[in-house]
């Protein structure tokens, strides 16, 4: 676990694991990204030239895990009626 802290003007200042852990350099991007309320996900922005800022790897590592997940037989039957 790392610790970050807020410095003047809303700035904050990146630890140095992390720096190194997501190989950033000066003028990079991040992106933050908060999930279930209260835990916050950063990784390395890879938006270049106008792209869409998304992680394509890696909505293709979960996509199959999410259909698995929420779009089995017995989700089906479990959730019918709400339809």
């Amino acid at each position: 676990m790392s610790r970050a802290k807020i410095i003047d003007e809303n700035k904050i200042e990146v630890p140095k694991k992390i720096i190194k852990n997501l190989n950033l350099k000066s003028g990079d991007r991040i992106v933050f990204e908060v999930v279930l309320g209260d835990t916050l996900l950063i990784r390395k922005s890879n938006k270049k030239n106008g792209e869409k800022d998304i992680d394509e790897d890696y909505l293709k590592a979960i996509s199959k895990t999410l259909e698995e997940e929420w779009g089995s037989e017995y989700d089906e039957e479990d959730y019918k009626d709400l339809q």
